[in-house]
């Protein structure tokens, strides 16, 4: 009974020190205020509860401080390994903090608890030659043969390997300390999967086709087609709404503009206008009748061999410019 009460009061008296630490020094709100909640939780023995809080403070704002208070929670919930690794990093963290009081008592607290440590060593008696194993402890990686320690309780150990099916494993490790050595299986070959096929032939040029026989590209450059005269469409209109803007300005012959008009930008918007009206209008023309094109022919060809071993499509580039649009188009509809 009077060990258990010692004990008890080990993290309370840490909780006690640290607090004054965290108060004399600024801090993130929350994280402090997650710290103190999780002292006083700790103060009644609800360490389950406690833990979650020190996690959240811990992660806004780090100090060693709080992962020495993280690190003893753990300890009396019975997870050694977890505590052990974070009195480890505490000392790291002590160390940069410049506190020689913390870093002190994270390396007595973790040589205390080494020994009481259960660790896992992975081995592979049937491991084939060549085939390279991948091992996740828990979600995280592992080696072979290290020795890993481990809370006590059920944890997941998964392999895989390239061409093998992937299997899970529960280990499961007591609460007194032990070193348990676990083999690998040797894990099952995956069904051999078949190669998608090499799109080249015919059956690449016909499946390269819409319905109906007609090339996917036709129906691309016909829709680009429209899609420029729609805009050609709203060139012209928006030009036709500046020149009459223009002319109730400035009145018959633009001779009589005010002289707090913007007379050059709006001559300059009903230049720009037109001339992409005319560029698009023209590109627009050019595509639709290429896609036309392509669909009268893919529609009278469809079962015509010289067509099934692909005929090269041909390409269409529309490129605006300030005065119009330039239309190349390379290749050959036969």
């Amino acid at each position: 009974m009077r060990q258990s009460v010692r004990v008890a009061l080990v993290p309370l008296a840490l909780a006690a020190s640290l607090g004054v630490s965290r108060v004399a020094r600024a801090a993130d709100p929350v994280a402090e205020a997650m710290f103190q909640e999780a002292a006083g939780l700790m103060g009644e023995g609800r360490w389950a509860e406690a833990c979650p809080k020190l996690e959240t403070s811990q992660k806004r704002e780090a100090r060693s401080g709080t992962l020495l208070l993280l690190a003893s929670c753990h300890e009396q919930l019975g997870r050694s390994a977890t505590a052990w690794v974070e009195y480890k990093d505490a000392i790291g963290l002590a160390k940069r903090e410049g506190r020689q009081d913390n870093e002190d008592k994270a390396t007595a607290l973790a040589q205390a608890l080494e020994p009481k440590l259960s660790r896992l060593r992975l081995d592979a008696p049937q491991a084939e030659p060549g085939v390279e194993l991948a091992l996740e402890l828990d979600g995280a990686p592992v080696s072979l043969g290290s020795l890993i320690p481990v809370d006590p309780g059920d944890h997941t150990l998964k392999i895989s390997a390239p061409g093998r099916k992937d299997r899970s494993i529960t280990v499961s490790v007591g609460k007194e300390p032990e070193t348990k050595t676990l083999a690998i299986p040797e894990l099952e070959k995956a069904p051999d999967v078949p190669a998608a096929p090499q799109a080249s032939g015919p059956e690449h040029a016909q499946g390269a086709r819409a319905a109906g026989g007609v090339p996917a590209w036709a129906w691309v450059t016909g829709g680009l087609g429209l899609a420029s005269l729609g805009v050609a469409v709203g060139m012209r209109v928006d030009q036709s709404a500046t020149s009459s803007s223009i002319d109730d300005l400035c009145g018959e012959g633009r001779k009589h503009c005010p002289p707090t008009s913007d007379f050059d930008a709006m001559y300059a918007r009903e230049t720009r206008d037109f001339g992409l009206f005319v560029g698009f209008g023209i590109g627009g023309v050019a595509l639709l009748a290429t896609g036309l094109a392509g669909i009268a022919l893919g529609a009278s060809s469809s079962g015509d061999d010289a067509q099934a071993t692909g005929a090269a499509a041909p390409v269409v580039l529309l490129a605006p410019t300030a005065g119009g649009a330039v239309v190349s188009i390379a290749g050959e509809l036969e």
